[in-house]
């Protein structure tokens, strides 16, 4: 009876010593695990840069039979992911506003209108030597144009158009101490429609951090 009692006891012991080695494994393997889960976050957000530009500008315009003055608000935030310390990829969004008063030559009715123009696409970025870069981007663009046309409301009308666009350029970035910098660059659209007075060539500013 006491020798049963003994085996049972023994048996329960290494049943619970190996339970508690299976246990210290696990718990080794999940420390282990969610240290390789927090040093691959920590290093793809060290990979990571942001960055934005902006447009501002007020002036006289005029088309048609009619004249007078715009005002244009734009954003354009981005973020990169470096593939290697000199090569990025990630995305670029844009949103513009434009705002204008027109008149009909000699005459003193004001009529408004409002634009709004968006484009999202995704973008490369290469560093070279001497705070120079090299930029490639396609974008799709959504754009609203305004007519010489009058409506109910006394206000221009507008039309919307859709295109791809394709831009190559470079620039010349600084990066100051705290990872802040301020970049700009030249891009030329190689899609740009030939029926339009638009520019292909466009100069962009902005900020980044961490680039």
């Amino acid at each position: 009876m006491t020798k049963s009692i003994f085996k049972i006891f023994g048996l329960i012991f290494i049943l619970l010593l190996c339970f508690q080695t299976d246990m210290d494994a696990q718990s080794r393997k999940k420390k282990k695990k969610k240290k390789e889960d927090t040093e691959t976050q920590i290093n793809f957000a060290d990979r990571l840069w942001y960055g934005g530009g902006f447009t501002l500008g007020f002036g006289g315009s005029g088309f048609s039979n009619l004249s007078g003055s715009i005002f244009q608000f734009g954003l354009s935030p981005m973020a990169g992911y470096k593939i290697m310390d000199f090569l990025s990829i990630g995305p670029r969004a844009e949103i513009t506003y434009v705002g204008g008063r027109f008149q009909v030559f000699g005459q003193g009715q004001v009529y408004k209108v409002g634009t709004w123009s968006y484009a999202i696409g995704p973008f490369v970025r290469a560093k070279t030597p001497f705070n120079l870069f090299a930029h490639i981007e396609y974008s799709y663009l959504d754009e609203e144009y305004v007519t010489d046309q009058i409506n109910a409301d006394n206000r221009l009308e507008t039309f919307r158009r859709s295109r791809d666009a394709f831009y190559i350029g470079a620039g010349y970035f600084s990066n100051t101490p705290g990872g802040f910098g301020y970049e700009l660059y030249l891009t030329y659209d190689l899609l740009a429609p030939e029926n339009t007075t638009d520019l292909p060539l466009s100069y962009r500013f902005g900020v980044n951090y961490n680039f």
